[in-house]
C-alpha cells in the first residue's frame, strides 16, 4: 500500500470506531435517561426527594431551560394534526 491508501484506510477504520463507539455510548445513555424517568416517576408517586431535590424543582428547571422550545413543539404537533384532520375531509 502506498501512503495515500494507508491513511484513507486508517481514516475509514478510525470512522468506523467511531461510530460503533456512538451507538454504544448511546444505549448506555438510553439506559440512565430510563432510570432517571423512572426514579422521577417514583419520587413523585412516593412524594419524596432525592437529594434534596423535588419533582417539582425539577419540573421547574426543565421548564425554565425548555418551556419554549415544548411549547412551540406542541403548536406544531397541533397544527400539523389539525391540518392532517382537514386533509382527510
Amino acid at each position: 500500500m502506498n501512503d495515500s491508501t494507508q491513511y484513507l484506510y486508517r481514516q475509514n477504520v478510525s470512522k468506523e470506531k467511531e461510530r460503533v463507539l456512538s451507538d454504544d455510548t448511546f444505549k448506555i445513555r438510553l439506559a440512565i435517561a430510563g432510570l432517571l424517568v423512572l426514579l422521577v416517576i417514583l419520587l413523585d408517586k412516593s412524594g419524596n426527594t432525592f437529594v434534596g431535590i423535588s419533582t417539582e424543582r425539577l419540573y421547574q428547571a426543565i421548564a425554565v431551560d425548555y418551556g419554549a422550545v415544548v411549547a412551540t413543539l406542541a403548536e406544531n404537533l397541533l397544527i400539523q394534526e389539525n391540518e392532517n384532520a382537514q386533509n382527510m375531509q
